[in-house]
């Protein structure tokens, strides 16, 4: 099955991104998927429904020197046995040599939420969740991290209830007390997944 096949293309505001998306372009969007996408699957796929649009889809933005327009938006969903494959993420058009990359900066990446990845995510949200109430409870005073097992510091006072991984900064939990000595604000922060290999 040919990924593109089961893309959605468009619709698109700009006569550029009209006529820039043909047979060439399908075709060097699959090449770039099967080099990019696929290895990170955990099986086959027997379905797939999806959408690419330009990310900044207007005339306006489309000039000879435009850093963006260029920029697509990228949405997969693929069907395996063992459940849903997805994907959101930016790609990059590069009409001289007629090439697909990742966008890249801060906050993009072309990660695939597959069924084992989610379920492994799942997994360390939970111990993590298990750390910092032991950490509450005050029944463990050296804890560890459970994404790298480095060590975990905690602050726990009348104001603030902090804990975090120290060693690879894989989570942190932050967050503020009222006078009761309720938490009532603050973040809590994980490394996104792709960051560890980074």
């Amino acid at each position: 099955m040919r990924i593109t096949d089961q893309i959605r293309f468009g619709p698109f505001s700009s006569a550029y991104h009209r006529g820039l998306v043909d047979d060439a372009f399908k075709a060097t969007l699959q090449q770039f998927l099967e080099r990019e996408l696929l290895p990170q699957l955990d099986e086959l796929i027997r379905d797939a429904e999806g959408s690419l649009v330009a990310t900044f889809d207007s005339d306006r933005y489309c000039g000879p020197n435009s850093l963006v327009r260029d920029v697509f938006t990228l949405e997969l969903v693929l069907v395996g046995d063992t459940g849903t494959s997805e994907l959101k993420s930016d790609i990059v058009f590069n009409a001289i040599d007629r090439s697909f990359c990742p966008r890249t900066g801060h906050g993009h990446r072309f990660y695939v939420w597959t069924p084992l990845r989610r379920k492994t995510h799942e997994h360390e949200m939970e111990s993590i969740q298990r750390v910092i109430e032991i950490i509450q409870r005050c029944d463990e005073t050296d804890p560890e991290c459970p994404i790298c097992a480095g060590s975990v510091s905690a602050i726990n006072n009348s104001d603030i209830f902090e804990v975090r991984c120290t060693v690879n900064r894989c989570f942190q939990y932050n967050y503020h007390k009222d006078k009761n000595g309720r938490l009532v604000h603050g973040h809590f922060f994980t490394k996104h997944p792709e960051e560890r290999t980074e």
